[in-house]
């Protein structure tokens, strides 16, 4: 009885597909899944349809629909002779393409420019394809070598790219500091030594004075008063003389003073 039931309830074969709803699929299905099926993405949508209105068709029509396409000079822009607004000016565009692309980069060098773009596209392409092995070696390439060879194309000069030029002129503003510095010390000892040539008469002048008005002060030994400006006198020669002769020996020994001044060491 089991199995009359059974065999009279029961399907050999698996009933085909039926096609979804038709709100749930095609372009309604889309827009009503994904665009229109909460109160945010409505918003969002509405503001992105806006968005696109005010920005996408007014591009489209300077771009396209009110844009100038053939001219030989500026007035082929001008307003009132195309009859209507003017958008884009392509025939400007075009004489001014090899300055939009290399400003002013000189018109014989160019080819460094477009060198260093194959260079950069030749290593950038692999690295975009991943079943392409080596991409360790080909991004320290991309990244390390590429900026040195780029900049040394870009650059120009050989070696000099690199700053080998600065590193020679900053050890060149060295020497020259240190040979200005080795003539400034010569001159400071030959003004000493001169100083000191001239130094001998003035002391002797000095002396002389000093022996003078000695023998006024012996002279005139009776007036105690006049002695005593006399002595006085006579010690303030005496030490101007040695103060000279001190400055003398000390410029001899260290001309480098005139300089920097005297040392706490050449008190």
């Amino acid at each position: 009885m089991s199995d009359i039931t059974a065999s009279g309830f029961v399907r050999q074969d698996l009933v085909g597909e039926r096609p979804a709803p038709v709100k749930t699929t095609g372009f309604v299905g889309f827009l009503r899944t994904r665009l229109f099926n909460s109160p945010t993405n409505i918003l969002l949508t509405i503001v992105g349809i806006l968005l696109l209105w005010f920005t996408v068709v007014p591009a489209i029509k300077f771009l396209l629909i009110d844009a100038v396409w053939s001219g030989t000079d500026r007035n082929a822009c001008l307003a009132e002779n195309v009859g209507h607004p003017v958008g884009a000016c392509w025939p400007f565009v075009q004489a001014k393409i090899g300055q939009f692309i290399y400003g002013f980069y000189p018109e014989p060098e160019r080819w460094r420019v477009n060198l260093t773009f194959i260079l950069a596209a030749i290593l950038l392409t692999p690295l975009l394809i991943p079943r392409l092995p080596a991409k360790s070696l080909n991004a320290g390439l991309f990244f390390f070598a590429l900026p040195a060879v780029a900049f040394f194309l870009l650059h120009g000069g050989g070696l000099q790219g690199f700053g080998v030029s600065w590193t020679a002129g900053i050890l060149s503003g060295f020497s020259n500091s240190l040979g200005e510095a080795g003539r400034t010390l010569a001159d400071a000892g030959q003004f000493a030594r001169d100083m000191r040539v001239q130094a001998g008469p003035l002391l002797a002048k000095l002396n002389s004075a000093a022996d003078q008005l000695g023998a006024t002060l012996a002279i005139l030994g009776n007036d105690p008063r006049s002695s005593t400006d006399l002595a006085r006198t006579m010690d303030e020669l005496k030490q101007a003389a040695r103060s000279v002769r001190v400055l003398a020996d000390m410029l001899e020994r260290h001309p480098e003073a005139l300089l920097r001044g005297r040392s706490d060491s050449g008190k």
